[in-house]
């Protein structure tokens, strides 16, 4: 028979298990600066006026999956990738201003 003790740390496992497999969504325009993390787009990002980048990324392995919709942005950076490697730019439209990449290698744009 399996006790009581063994439930709740089962339990408690599979709690945390799903939710560091979450994806972070994404409603507004932010950094993303959590190595390793998962980021999806919930809707349109429109970038401000004050010159300020839309996405900026600034952590290694970072997957942004756009989830086709778009990143827009009329004065600075829509996207920038700023010394990162590993990340995975998905399902996204970028317009406005440009997207740039300073000190960044391996990235990937599908």
């Amino acid at each position: 028979m399996i006790s009581k003790h063994t439930l709740i740390f089962a339990l408690v496992f599979l709690i945390l298990t799903t939710a560091a497999l979450a994806d972070t969504e994404i409603s507004s325009c932010m950094e993303l600066d959590i190595v390793g993390e998962n980021y999806t787009l919930t809707q349109d990002l429109l970038g401000s006026y004050d010159g300020s980048t839309c996405v900026e990324i600034t952590a290694d392995d970072i997957t942004l999956d756009c989830n086709d919709y778009s990143i827009i942005s009329e004065e600075d950076s829509s996207l920038f990738l700023n010394g990162v490697e590993g990340t995975m730019i998905q399902s996204c439209t970028v317009s406005g201003a440009n997207i740039e990449i300073i000190d960044s290698d391996n990235n990937f744009f599908e």
